[in-house]
């Protein structure tokens, strides 16, 4: 009979976003999201700036990723990220400025990744 959980951190530089058990990780990766389940196969990933879900009894937690790598093992996930943060943490009022200011900067590289930042922040609200 195999785990039926998944135990989870996921981590940036400046905090700890989680830590604890789930059943179910919606992960952007950079080829697109996918989901993980109990007793996944070894994985390790590189992340794409996006939403990630973790799904455990009733609730569903929301988070903001701004890339990284997942490494999965044996029922255990580690998420390294270079920022992000929870869905009640983010205000989408700075969201959305930031989207305005980001949208109207000449287009650079540097441009570009504020402005996916941005809109993920953005669009954590929106679903």
């Amino acid at each position: 009979m195999g785990v039926d959980k998944i135990s989870l951190t996921v981590i940036s530089p400046e905090k700890i976003l989680y830590s604890g058990d789930a059943e179910y990780l919606r992960i952007p990766g950079i080829d697109g999201s996918f989901g993980v389940l109990p007793n996944h196969a070894p994985l390790i990933a590189e992340l794409d700036i996006g939403l990630m879900e973790v799904k455990k009894s009733n609730e569903k937690i929301q988070m903001v990723i701004e890339g990284g790598f997942v490494e999965i093992k044996s029922n255990l996930v580690s998420v390294l990220t270079g920022g992000g943060d929870v869905r009640e943490n983010v205000d989408l009022a700075i969201a959305k400025s930031d989207v305005e200011k980001w949208i109207n900067e000449p287009k650079s590289e540097a441009r570009n990744l504020a402005l996916k930042k941005a809109k993920a922040r953005v669009a954590i609200h929106e679903t």
